[in-house]
């Protein structure tokens, strides 16, 4: 299972208002979201690569530290 400190401490505030759980995280196809209580964390946290971390998970299967 992925721990990713992100999940459990972060929330990241786009300068267009727009949020998510970290810089790298995305939404669906759309990016970040309007309201943070769209993003269910529990569901992030149970996930072992949830589908919104899909570019630190690709990193970390390039061998790049990913957050």
């Amino acid at each position: 299972m992925v721990k990713c400190v992100v999940i459990d401490n972060g929330v990241y505030v786009h300068t267009n208002g727009k949020v998510g759980p970290c810089c790298k995280f995305r939404h669906g196809d759309f990016g970040f979201v309007d309201d943070i209580e769209a993003i269910d964390f529990s569901s992030l946290k149970a996930e072992e690569w949830p589908k919104g971390c899909k570019i630190c998970r690709s990193d970390e299967e390039q061998n790049i530290l990913s957050k």
